[in-house]
């Protein structure tokens, strides 16, 4: 048995992490690391994570072939992979997973055996499908009115002009924007089909952003008949919360995703951390159409200098 850094065509360790982060395996390279556990020239334990930058890391995945578990390979492969990632730079590694996860008691025990910090609740997740959540959005009681043409305002693809810049600037200094992201980091990965930019005239006022081919984002998130999209950020002016324009932001895209990659097609959204109004929107308003509705748990733990 021995425990190797991995680089370049590691698909032989595919089995051993979620679906969605497979395709990291067929060349390893920054800002992924991965160390592979080999038993007699076979993959064995697989522990994954990315680079984040300033110190930082996310571990992305952790297993261990089902035949050779409760030996101490999992705590071995999390142990070495906490020390390369200090060798590259990082100062805290963190780690989210859904109250769904298989073996989630496993990896609780794991990570409080590591010194990882107690799991606490981070963000909602709900997972649907784009025809039904299309449907039944646009069947709310007091807002169907309002969620296909609400007077002043559009609802278009996201096509972010160097116009926009001075709007997001301005958004991004209101009081709530705390855990919201800017927009423009998202350029590189957005899916401009379903993407959803509200304009007052000719101002950008928010949006609703989604990606397809995301990052791993846990159980009941793939399907191999169907395209998943990822809503990783969302935002409205503030001086509009009450307009009902986000909800009809969501049914456009819902709508759109349903149009491009069939009803059937997943739509995964989280709350961003911290959010509580999103919070009990979300509960309130997505959960009751959703598939299923999962907590995320996040937990970390300083290495290297940090420690």
């Amino acid at each position: 048995m021995q425990i190797v850094k991995l680089s370049g065509d590691a698909r032989k360790y595919s089995s051993l992490t979620f679906p969605a982060l497979r395709s990291h395996l067929q060349e390893v390279r920054r800002p992924i690391v991965a160390m592979g556990l080999e038993a007699d020239g076979t993959a064995a334990g697989l522990a994954l994570a990315g680079l984040s930058g300033d110190g930082a890391a996310e571990a992305l995945s952790i297993s261990v072939r089902p035949d050779l578990r409760r030996r101490g390979h999992g705590a071995q492969l999390l142990a070495t992979l906490e020390e390369q990632l200090a060798l590259e730079g990082v100062r805290r590694v963190s780690g989210r997973f859904a109250d769904a996860l298989p073996g989630l008691p496993a990896l609780q025990a794991l990570l409080a055996r590591a010194g990882w910090s107690a799991p606490e609740p981070y963000s909602v997740q709900v997972t649907g499908r784009a025809g039904a959540m299309a449907a039944e959005g646009g069947a709310w009681a007091g807002v169907a009115g309002r969620l296909k043409a609400p007077r002043r305002f559009d609802f278009q693809s996201l096509v972010l002009t160097p116009a926009d810049d001075a709007a997001i600037e301005r958004l991004m200094r209101q009081e709530h924007w705390g855990t919201h992201l800017d927009p423009r980091r998202f350029l590189d990965t957005l899916d401009p089909g379903c993407s959803i930019a509200i304009r007052r005239g000719e101002a950008l006022v928010g949006w609703v952003i989604t990606e397809t081919g995301a990052a791993r984002l846990g159980p009941g998130t793939t399907d191999p008949e169907a395209v998943s999209v990822y809503y990783p950020e969302n935002y409205l002016d503030e001086a509009l919360w009450s307009a009902g324009l986000s909800i009809g932001a969501y049914f456009h895209a819902f709508s759109r995703q349903a149009a491009l990659y069939g009803p059937r097609s997943l739509a995964i959204y989280r709350t961003h951390p911290g959010a509580g109004r999103m919070l009990a929107f979300t509960r309130r308003r997505f959960a009751p159409m959703a598939d299923r509705v999962d907590t995320i748990f996040s937990s970390s733990k300083a290495i290297g200098e940090a420690a």
